[in-house]
């Protein structure tokens, strides 16, 4: 395992996700895996996604990956 990721749904149409955690392991940091696996995790999920970031580092990381202001991102098909 390199990744722990925990998630749920805002609202019983699964139109709203909140991301509790995501961490890659320190063993597998900074080599783009965490990019890789949240673009994987997200791919098929049209809805909004939410989160928490726990810091500067995590904020920055989430804005790579197209979150706005590190924790917000709309995955709705326009």
């Amino acid at each position: 395992m390199m990744a722990l990721i925990n998630y749920y749904f805002l609202n019983e149409s699964k139109e709203k996700m909140m991301i509790a955690l995501f961490e890659v392991f320190k063993t597998y940091r900074k080599r783009g895996l965490g990019k890789k696996i949240i673009a994987y995790f997200l791919k098929d999920y049209c809805g909004e996604v939410h989160l928490e970031p726990s810091g500067e580092e995590s904020e920055f990381f989430w804005k790579q990956c197209g979150f706005e202001s590190g924790c917000y991102l709309d995955r709705r098909v326009k």
